[in-house]
């Protein structure tokens, strides 16, 4: 296929159909990989037809390779590549029966399995379970808890309680936090603050 015939394609097929970049070496770190945010080239992009999902796109030899997901049988279609002895698709690391069509491109299909699901009958299982959260306990001793007692911040956001509730101001700087309250009720509480 040659390029004027890839500018003739409609653009709505263009639109339609992914378009992924070539993975390039990174400059930096040892054996990363990343994807370039902008494409310098146009021979570093492949444009593949395909179905549900492409996750990665890959040319080893004459094998252009496709990691993805299909929900029905689909047909692929490599409408671009830069390499031009494509010979054959492998998708999911199987290699697929491939041919040209008249244009030149190259085409195979993926057959779909329709994934076979056994829900087991929730409402007759024995469950098991571990109280993870022993901090909701009356009788929890939280003593040894940082008390929450600070009335200003150094955050932009400020404060929407009465007393500093940013972990961060008391040293904690970590992303599940359990924060335990106690208060002496009169019995015509209407809110918390």
């Amino acid at each position: 296929m040659n390029l004027r015939c890839l500018v003739n394609l409609e653009r709505r097929l263009l639109w339609k159909v992914p378009m992924s970049p070539l993975p390039q070496k990174a400059k930096h770190g040892i054996g990363h990989w990343s994807y370039l945010p902008k494409i310098r080239k146009f021979l570093e992009i492949i444009i593949v037809k395909v179905g549900y999902l492409m996750r990665t796109v890959k040319i080893t030899g004459d094998q252009i390779e496709i990691i993805g997901d299909v929900n029905s049988t689909t047909v692929i279609e490599i409408i671009f590549a830069p390499v031009r002895n494509l010979n054959t698709i492998g998708f999911n690391k199987k290699k697929l029966q491939t041919s040209r069509t008249k244009l030149g491109t190259l085409t195979a299909t993926v057959g779909y399995n329709k994934p076979c699901l056994k829900i087991p009958n929730l409402a007759a299982l024995e469950w098991k379970f571990l109280n993870s959260l022993p901090e909701i306990e009356p009788s929890y001793d939280d003593s040894a808890w940082a008390d929450c007692s600070k009335k200003t911040t150094n955050n932009p956001r400020g404060l929407d309680t009465p007393k500093n509730l940013y972990s961060m101001d008391y040293g904690f700087h970590t992303w599940s936090l359990i924060y335990r309250g106690q208060f002496v009720s009169s019995g015509i509480e209407s809110s918390l603050f």
